[in-house]
């Protein structure tokens, strides 16, 4: 029921852009030695109901990423994947946001197959927006794997667990 639009949108962003970016910027991180670090998330390894194209992208995104990594790794370009869980971020507004807008062209009918799962949906991501892992944690992995002399190939923040630091751990 998600407009076409909408669904390119998001493969826009979410994936053609980065692309865009890592294709920019690889020439200076060969010369430099540098890395590509991309976030994930954790929907690029699962897909919740409603959050299929969101997902779609992160898969897409995981893909490339692996292949990205096997591709580079005889020039010696470092290729990671960081995969946070939800994030306290005012991302998860700009989510209930869209789904507001997105809920106005659904028919009657739609809505009365989809509306609970669209309050699910935004439920959870409000949840996110107080509940989820601190931004700062993400960061602090992110430094970790631009700055390592070994970093691992995937990681993800940890929050809440017997390390609440945000360990750099395999993903």
């Amino acid at each position: 029921m998600v407009p076409l639009d909408e669904f390119r949108r998001q493969i826009e962003v979410s994936v053609i852009g980065q692309v865009a970016v890592i294709q920019a910027l690889t020439p200076a991180l060969l010369n430099s030695g540098g890395r590509v670090v991309n976030i994930g998330s954790v929907g690029g390894k699962i897909s919740m109901p409603g959050f299929g194209i969101y997902s779609a992208a992160k898969y897409a995104m995981e893909a490339i990423n692996d292949s990205l990594r096997r591709e580079m790794s005889s020039f010696g370009l470092k290729v990671i994947m960081i995969t946070p869980g939800g994030v306290s971020t005012s991302l998860s507004e700009k989510g209930v946001t869209t789904a507001d807008r997105l809920s106005r062209f659904m028919t009657p009918d739609q809505h009365r197959r989809h509306d609970r799962l669209f309050d699910a949906v935004k439920a959870q991501a409000e949840s996110w927006a107080t509940d989820g892992i601190p931004p700062k944690k993400v960061a602090e992995v992110v430094s970790r794997a631009i700055h390592e002399s070994k970093p691992r190939t995937r990681g993800r923040p940890r929050f809440g667990t017997a390390d609440p630091t945000g360990s750099y751990s395999p993903g």
